[in-house]
């Protein structure tokens, strides 16, 4: 009986991978920082930052996020937003650097839909938006000079 448990949550688990992309229904292929990067954006649809600063909320080492992350853009799931500015005072020299920006590929694809569908709404209403409906929340959003819950 307790194999039958555990072949069930197993399924279950596949079962909920299979929705965020075909790469993730094979166990195998499966890393347990990519299912906790998955999970972390899943929670919070509207982030967009770096894999260092990932990786801190995460306590992982930047160099094994920043490689899932990658590994995660290769199979559709995340994308590269271009490069964010950091300072590298630790390095002696005090050098700017920059570090690639990451995000959700969902929240990112339905942010440009909104965009391109209702080009007057402001981009931080569209942000609020994706984040209501990814998370599946209400949340009061300006229709017409009004406050409508969606």
């Amino acid at each position: 009986m307790p194999c039958k448990g555990r072949q069930r949550a197993h399924t279950k688990r596949l079962m909920e991978l299979a929705r965020i992309g075909t790469f993730l229904v094979r166990d195998e292929d499966i890393s347990e920082i990519k299912l906790e990067l998955i999970r972390f954006f899943k929670d919070n649809p509207g982030t967009i930052d770096m894999a260092s600063s990932i990786a801190l909320r995460l306590g992982r080492s930047p160099c094994e996020t920043e490689k899932a992350l990658e590994e995660l853009v290769d199979k559709n799931i995340c994308r590269k937003l271009g490069r964010a500015p950091v300072c590298d005072s630790g390095n002696g020299h005090g050098h700017d650097t920059s570090e690639t920006l990451f995000a959700y590929a969902p929240s990112i694809q339905l942010f440009e839909r909104l965009g391109e569908a209702v080009p007057e709404m402001n981009p931080g209403t569209r942000m609020n938006l994706v984040t209501m409906l990814l998370n599946r929340t209400s949340v009061p959003v300006p229709v017409h000079g009004k406050a409508v819950h969606l």
